[in-house]
């Protein structure tokens, strides 16, 4: 029995040591935070799309380490992998600076329909003030 014990701990930490955080899946809530970010633009929205962007490289560069140190097909396959995400990455990657671009026209317009607004409304101040005098005499 006690020669079991530790042949049952590390047949336990081999079965999760491949369960941690996957790139694919960060890069599916990348895809979920920047859908967010478009949806309702915010600077926790794009800060939250930054942190899980930053996150995938972190786990995209423990991959390539990963895979620089197999060899034969395994190397092959993990290169594909690692290939594979980082296609991912970069269409992500567009995503997410159309929507900030995004962003960033709607601030535009909203500040050009705010000084037009502003300018309207001084116009007619001054339209006020001119009315109210006997300017024809």
């Amino acid at each position: 029995m006690k020669n079991f014990c530790p042949l049952l701990g590390l047949i336990v930490i081999a079965l999760f040591a491949g369960c941690g955080p996957k790139p694919e899946d960060t890069a599916n809530k990348l895809r979920a935070d920047i859908r967010a970010y478009r949806a309702s633009p915010s600077v926790e929205a794009r800060s939250k799309a930054e942190d899980t962007l930053a996150k995938l490289d972190r786990e995209i560069a423990a991959l390539a380490g990963e895979a620089s140190k197999k060899q034969g097909d395994a190397r092959t396959s993990a290169e594909l992998e690692l290939q594979d995400i980082r296609r991912r990455r970069a269409e992500l990657v567009v995503d997410f600076q159309t929507a900030k671009f995004g962003e960033a026209v709607d601030d535009a317009k909203s500040a050009v329909q705010n000084f037009g607004e502003s300018v309207g409304a001084g116009i007619r101040e001054v339209g006020k003030a001119f009315t109210g005098t006997n300017t024809n005499r």
